[in-house]
């Protein structure tokens, strides 16, 4: 091909974004924890910069964005001074939870019994203080290059040329730090999921001795479609405290289970003698709720081996409720898979 003339145009255009966006939340009290939430929570910082639609020779310039992770979060000064004050309130060491820490513990035999439980249910302390921090930063740049015209070559011909080119790349990461002490406390409990979603907490919260110690705390609500798995232990028809949940007493809800599975088979079946009486509570505001057995709401079988999967459960203005710490699997009546989270609870 022998080029004898040619008539093209082309442009680019280049767009730059990122963004770093930083939620922090205390709340401390004596006595009784509060039971209208007043935790302040306000974004602290919110940075944004985006470059508009430039000629190819344009160089668009931006700041390094600031490097998140665990190991920032950690070294945060707030963060420190937040664990220096809790650390002379309480007299000694205290340490913050990352999602390393979330393994589950493999071997069930390791535990005490589930029911009913009484050991590691700590007293009240009569004060709490809950921290949390979130950090998002996103970047993302795309740049476009457009060829169109014309080609005429020695032959005669014209050469139509119309080209595009595009390219994108797009960052994104999140970092949570949760620091809670006294009775600012999370609880395990083991949650059935018959809606597709995960686990859901509603704000509202109502009136249950989550910890068994006989003492009522402000747990937040379910959503429909999900409910706390229990065993009935005295067969009144209700359930009575924490101790007839999986995971309150210990913080391993799966293995909690495990002790039920009475042929070792790794699911909780019909062939384990208490499935009949396992059963599936959607409390409701008044401390009631519904309670319905296993094979009443269409669960055939539960398995056992719970994989750590941490995620944060907020509300919509970004308070913290709980977290998910774990997930395993139901297999209902028609043979359809469902969910079961192991779920941490802020009380």
């Amino acid at each position: 091909m022998y080029v004898t003339g040619s008539d093209l145009a082309s442009r680019s255009t280049h767009t730059v974004a990122s963004e770093r966006t930083v939620h922090e939340s205390l709340r401390a009290w004596a006595g009784n924890r509060p039971d209208v939430d007043v935790r302040v929570a306000r974004p602290i910082q919110a940075a944004a910069a985006s470059g508009n639609s430039a000629p190819a020779n344009t160089v668009t310039e931006q700041a390094n964005p600031v490097a998140a992770g665990a190991e920032a979060a950690e070294n945060d000064p707030r963060l420190q001074m937040l664990r220096v004050m809790i650390e002379k309130l309480l007299g000694r060491k205290v340490e913050t939870i990352a999602a390393s820490d979330l393994e589950l513990a493999t071997s069930p035999a390791a535990l005490p019994a589930a029911q009913p439980a009484t050991n590691g249910r700590a007293a009240r302390a009569g004060w709490g203080v809950e921290y949390t921090r979130q950090e998002r930063l996103s970047e993302s740049e795309q740049t476009v290059y457009t060829a169109r015209g014309l080609v005429r070559t020695s032959d005669g011909k014209e050469i139509t040329v119309e080209l595009s080119l595009a390219m994108s790349r797009a960052y994104s990461t999140e970092t949570n730090v949760s620091l809670r002490a006294g009775d600012a406390v999370l609880r395990d409990p083991l949650v059935v999921n018959f809606n597709g979603t995960a686990a859901e907490l509603l704000p509202a919260r109502f009136r249950f001795d989550l910890n068994g110690d006989g003492k009522p705390e402000d747990v937040p609500l379910l959503a429909d479609g999900h409910g706390y798995l229990v065993l009935d232990a005295n067969a009144n028809g209700r359930v009575d405290s924490g101790r007839e949940l999986f995971g309150p007493a210990t913080g391993q809800g799966f293995a909690e289970l495990a002790h039920h599975d009475a042929d070792g088979n790794g699911w909780i079946d019909e062939r384990d003698l208490d499935y009949g009486r396992l059963a599936v509570w959607h409390p409701a505001a008044d401390g009631t709720g519904e309670l319905q057995t296993l094979a009443e709401r269409g669960v055939a079988a539960i398995a056992l081996a719970g994989t750590a999967t941490p995620f944060e459960l907020h509300t919509a203005e970004n308070t913290a409720l709980g977290a998910v710490r774990a997930t395993s699997i139901f297999l209902d009546e028609q043979e359809r898979a469902g969910t079961v989270q192991q779920i941490d609870v802020s009380v």
